[in-house]
Parts: C-alpha cells; sequence; structure tokens
C-alpha cells in the first residue's frame, strides 16, 4: 500500500493540476457532478456517495496515505454493532461495525443510507463498505475510514463497484475522532479548512496547495506526529460531528 500512496502523491506533485489526475473519491465527487460527466441519476448517486463518505454535507479532509499505521491499530469490542443516525430531511444513516476476519485489530464497516422521503432523479438507497482502524493519539482516539465497496440506487439506476475501479477518481482516507459512550456514538471529521489555515500557519508541508480541492499527501508519521497530535489544541475538528444511537 505504501508503494501505491507514493506513486500516487508523486503523480499529484508532478501534474499540480486539478484536470490532470484523478479526484479522490469522497467528498470531491460533488465537483465532478458539476462537470455533468455521467447521466442525470448516476450523477445524484455520485453526490449521496460525497455525503455518505464524508458522513456530513461538509467537507473532511482526505488523504493518500493513511493516519494510522497498522502496528498502531487496537480493537474495541464496543464498537461492534449498529448505529444509526436519522435526519429531519428523512434521510437515515446507519454505520454496522463487525471485526475483520483477516486481522483481528481491524473492523469491516457498512455505511447504509436510505431516504424516508425518496425524490424522482434521486437516490433513495445505497452501501459503502470500509476498512476501519481505531488508533489513539495522545488522548484522543480516531478512526481511519478507507472505501473498499460502492452500490447505490436510484429508481432503474444503480452504482456497484469496488474502490479500486471507482469511476469517480482515486480512493482515499478519511479520519474522524471518535467519542464513545455506551449507547451514544460521535464521529467528528478534520475539517480541511482548519487544516488549511493550520498547514499555512505552522509552515508545514502536509497537502497540495495547487489544486481546486485540498488533499493530504504527507506520510503516515508526518500526519501523525504535525497533524493529528495537534488536532484538539488546533481547533482542527468540526466541533458537533455527526451523533450515531445504538439499535437494539
Amino acid at each position: 500500500m505504501a508503494e501505491n500512496c507514493s506513486r500516487r502523491c508523486a503523480e499529484v506533485k508532478r501534474n499540480g493540476q486539478a484536470s490532470s489526475i484523478p479526484a479522490p473519491a469522497g467528498t470531491v465527487i460533488r465537483r465532478f457532478c458539476c462537470k455533468k460527466r455521467t447521466p442525470s441519476s448516476l450523477v445524484q448517486l455520485a453526490f449521496v456517495f460525497a455525503l455518505t463518505l464524508g458522513l456530513c454535507g461538509c467537507e473532511p479532509v482526505q488523504s493518500l496515505y493513511p493516519f494510522c499505521d497498522p502496528k498502531d491499530a487496537f480493537f474495541d469490542a464496543a464498537l461492534l454493532g449498529s448505529w444509526v443516525n436519522k435526519e429531519e430531511t428523512g434521510l437515515n444513516t446507519i454505520i454496522r461495525f463487525e471485526k475483520d476476519s483477516l486481522n483481528p485489530n481491524n473492523y469491516k464497516a457498512e455505511i447504509l443510507f436510505r431516504t424516508d422521503k425518496p425524490e424522482e432523479d434521486k437516490p433513495d438507497q445505497g452501501t459503502i463498505s470500509f476498512r476501519v482502524q481505531l488508533f489513539q493519539i495522545g488522548q484522543s482516539q480516531f478512526a481511519d475510514f478507507y472505501p473498499l465497496h460502492y452500490s447505490a440506487k436510484s429508481g432503474k439506476s444503480s452504482l456497484d463497484f469496488d474502490s479500486k475501479d471507482n469511476p469517480f477518481g482515486i480512493p482515499t482516507h478519511t479520519v474522524y475522532k471518535v467519542k464513545l459512550e455506551k449507547e451514544h456514538l460521535v464521529l467528528a471529521w478534520l475539517d480541511d479548512d482548519y487544516v488549511k489555515r493550520f498547514e499555512a500557519k505552522s509552515k508545514l508541508s502536509l497537502g497540495t496547495p495547487n489544486l481546486d480541492h485540498y488533499l493530504l499527501t504527507a506520510e503516515t508519521e508526518n500526519l501523525k506526529t504535525n497533524l493529528l497530535i495537534n488536532a484538539d489544541k488546533e481547533n482542527l475538528i468540526d466541533s458537533e460531528g455527526i451523533a450515531f444511537e445504538r439499535q437494539p
């Protein structure tokens, strides 16, 4: 994986232009939507992927490299099971965590979304599967989400593909601060605007300043020692995040 990250990172830095590199999967998909590179119904599906990958309507920062070193990942059984968030808009999001059968320190997670208020030509349900690694930096716990598979339906249109075959761009890592208290789970993301300001203030080299979207290209150790360790102190994390309740 490190070799693949290095290759992709070198391509980003070499080109320096958004039009000449693949966009990271996640929040940047909505920019592809605006360019109407797919049929309208699939554009709508891609837009919801942007929301679901971010778990919100905001812009969590994306990274080419993992935020977690595999040796730092640990397993907490309290995270297992299904968690639900219901929005007033009628969009329901469920996250299901299970233990990874191949790696006891990893999770497999599915994010399922459906709407109680379907609209014409808009997706009404979908699923994204992830590999998730839970780890600790200082006093805070974080989770690295890496997409594995996507599927969604909108009427007669559908999307179904593995992340390596993602037609919208390269898969990227997203990190969330994890607050887990019995039946309540909050996932709070690193905000890309906050991170950009912190990078400029600290004179660090963490991301790509020449693109129309911000993408972290620093390696894992750099992300840990210069970014995540300062996430709370520098207020780099969204103040509210998104709250989930455990499903019975």
